[in-house]
C-alpha cells in the first residue's frame, strides 16, 4: 500500500508575523457581516494581503478560530505549534472503513449513521461484501462519474435532518473535531482537485452544522484560496454567506475570477479588488451585484501594508481597489473611474503604480506623508535611497519620468490630430 499522505494541523496561539499597520484592515463595526472577498490574478499579492488580514483578525479577537485551506503550503509561517493528520490515504481525505473511535472527523459519524440506517437488515456476510465493494469503488475515486455523484450528494440539504442524531453520538465516540480551534489544513500534498473540493465542502458543512447546534459564540473564519475552482455548489455558498453570519461563521475567499456564486458577491461586506478583477467588472458580472456598495474608498497601501487614508464609507459595505502588486513600491495617486449600467453606478478608487528600477521588494516602507522625514531612517530597501525613499518621491513622481510621460503623451496627441486632419483634407480634395 502506498505511503499515506499527510495533512498538517497547526494549533495557533498568535500569528508570528509582526503587525505594522497602525489601524485595523478590517470591516467596519457597522458592516452587515465579516465576509471578505479578495479578487485578482496570480502574482498581484492576494496571499500577502490575506496573511495581513488574518494577523489583524487574530490580534483583534484572541478567541477567534481560523480554518486556513492551504493548497500550496504558503501559510505555515502564520502558525506556531505543529502536528500531523494521517487521515489522507491514496489521495482521498476520508477513510470510510476505519472504526468510528479512530476517526478524526465528526463527518464520519454522519456517514456511518447513514450506512447503519441503510444496512439495518444486513448480516456479517453482507457487511463484508459491502466493505469489499467500498474498497473497490475507492480505487476509482477520481473518475468523473463518481465525482459528480459525490458533489450532488454533498449539495443536497436532506442530510440536515440527521443533525441532532449526529450530535447525540458525540458523547459515545472518541471523535476529534476541528470545531473550536484554529487549524491549518495543508492540502499541498493532495494533488487531486476533486478530492480537494470534496474535502473543503465537507469541512465547511461540518463547521456550519456544529456552530448551528452549539451554544458558544466562538467566531470562525474560513479561509480558502482558489475559491472559484474548489467551490461551485451554489447551496453550499448560500448556506455559509447568508446563514453563517447568524452563527458567527465568516468567510475569507480568494479567487482569480468572478466565476463565483451570486450569494458570495452580494453578501461580502468587504470586497478587495486587484486591477485585473476591477477591470473585468463591466464584462464578466452585472453591476447590480454591487447595488449594496457605496463609493469604494481606498484604504490599503499595497507596497507595505500601511494605510494611505482612513476615510470610511457611510455605507455599511465597502469595495476597495488595490492597483499595485503588493511586493512593489508605488506612488499614491487616486484615479476615479465610473461604470454605468443604466441604473447603478460603481465608482472605483484606484492607486496608480509607479515601480522604480528595483529588483527586490521593500521590507518596510512608511507611506504617511506627514511623518515621512521622521521615519526615513527606518526604511530599508535594496533600491537606492534617492530613487524611491526620497521624501519628494513619496509625494510625487520623479521629474524625469513625469516630463517624459508628459511629452510622450503630447507627441502622440499631435500625431493623432495631424493624421485626422490629413485624412479630412484628402477626402475634401477627392
Amino acid at each position: 500500500m502506498e505511503a499515506q499522505q499527510k495533512l498538517t494541523e497547526v494549533q495557533v496561539e498568535t500569528p508570528i508575523i509582526e503587525e505594522t499597520s497602525k489601524q485595523d484592515f478590517l470591516a467596519p463595526e457597522t458592516a452587515n457581516n465579516n465576509h471578505y472577498l479578495i479578487l485578482g490574478k496570480s502574482g498581484e499579492g492576494k496571499t500577502v494581503l490575506t496573511k495581513r488580514i488574518l494577523t489583524q483578525l487574530a490580534n483583534k479577537d484572541s478567541t477567534a478560530c481560523f480554518h486556513v485551506i492551504d493548497l500550496h503550503g504558503e501559510y505555515s509561517e502564520l502558525f506556531t505549534k505543529e502536528c500531523t493528520w494521517s487521515s489522507v490515504e491514496r489521495g482521498f481525505p476520508f477513510d470510510w472503513l476505519k472504526k468510528t473511535t479512530d476517526l478524526p472527523w465528526d463527518i464520519h459519524v454522519d456517514q456511518k449513521l447513514c450506512e447503519i440506517i441503510e444496512a439495518t437488515n444486513l448480516g456479517p456476510v453482507q457487511l463484508g461484501d459491502l466493505r469489499k465493494l467500498l474498497l473497490r469503488c475507492k480505487k476509482d475515486i477520481t473518475n468523473k462519474e463518481l465525482a459528480l455523484v459525490l458533489r450532488k450528494h454533498l449539495s443536497q440539504s436532506s442530510q440536515f435532518h440527521l443533525d441532532p442524531l449526529i450530535l447525540l453520538l458525540r458523547e459515545n465516540t472518541n471523535i476529534k473535531s476541528p470545531y473550536g480551534r484554529s487549524v491549518l489544513h495543508d492540502l499541498s500534498h493532495l494533488s487531486n482537485k476533486v478530492s480537494q473540493s470534496i474535502y473543503v465542502i465537507s469541512l465547511f458543512r461540518q463547521i456550519f452544522i456544529q456552530a448551528k447546534f452549539s451554544n458558544d459564540s466562538i467566531p470562525h473564519f474560513l479561509i480558502l484560496e482558489e475559491a472559484s475552482r474548489l467551490i461551485k455548489a451554489e447551496t453550499t455558498m448560500d448556506m455559509l454567506w447568508q446563514e453563517g453570519r447568524k452563527f458567527n461563521i465568516n468567510g475569507v475567499f480568494i479567487a482569480q475570477s468572478w466565476t463565483l456564486p451570486k450569494s458570495v458577491k452580494q453578501n461580502s461586506a468587504t470586497m478587495l479588488l486587484f486591477p485585473s478583477a476591477a477591470s473585468a467588472i463591466p464584462d464578466s458580472t452585472n453591476l447590480t451585484d454591487f447595488q449594496n456598495y457605496a463609493r469604494p474608498v481606498f484604504k490599503f497601501d499595497g507596497s507595505n501594508g500601511e494605510w494611505l487614508e482612513t476615510q470610511i464609507s457611510e455605507n455599511k459595505n465597502q469595495a476597495t481597489v488595490i492597483d499595485s502588486p503588493l511586493n512593489f513600491p508605488h506612488q499614491a495617486q487616486e484615479i476615479n473611474e465610473k461604470h454605468h449600467d443604466g441604473q447603478h453606478e460603481l465608482k472605483l478608487t484606484k492607486i496608480s503604480e509607479a515601480v522604480d528600477e528595483c529588483t527586490e521588494p521593500a521590507e518596510e516602507v512608511v507611506d504617511n506623508k506627514d511623518n515621512t522625514q521622521e521615519n526615513s531612517n527606518d526604511i530599508k530597501n535594496t533600491c537606492e535611497p534617492n530613487k524611491v525613499h526620497d521624501s519628494e518621491s513619496l509625494d510625487q513622481p520623479s521629474d524625469n519620468s513625469f516630463y517624459r510621460a508628459k511629452w510622450t503623451a503630447l507627441i502622440i496627441s499631435i500625431i493623432g490630430v495631424g493624421s485626422c486632419l490629413a485624412i479630412s483634407i484628402s477626402k475634401v480634395v477627392v
